[in-house]
């Protein structure tokens, strides 16, 4: 019979790279026009602020949800391990 359960080793491997996909994503520098009042360009440095905090909450979000899917994988591993001794025991898990 095929071994049924989660690879922990795997399932870390996977997930780390999650966590790690948005570590090259960097914050975009404030741009400095000489001079303008082009609407477009005055509001483009609150433009650039914007999406630097979005991309600091995505990263968060991704390290944070990568850390709760290793946690399940580690519960799952632990709950596969008491179902199998229990089963081995000759009872089942209440």
């Amino acid at each position: 019979m095929k071994p049924i359960g989660v690879d922990e080793a795997r399932w870390d491997s996977i997930t780390k790279g999650v966590s790690s996909s948005t570590t090259n994503i960097g914050r975009i520098k404030d741009l400095t026009f000489k001079k303008t009042d082009l609407t477009p360009f005055t509001t483009f440095n609150e433009v650039l602020e914007h999406f630097n905090k979005s991309i600091a909450k995505l990263k968060d979000f991704t390290r944070t949800d990568a850390s709760k899917m290793e946690q399940a994988a580690k519960n799952k591993v632990q709950d596969d391990a008491r179902e199998a001794g229990a089963i081995q025991a000759g009872g089942m898990m209440k």
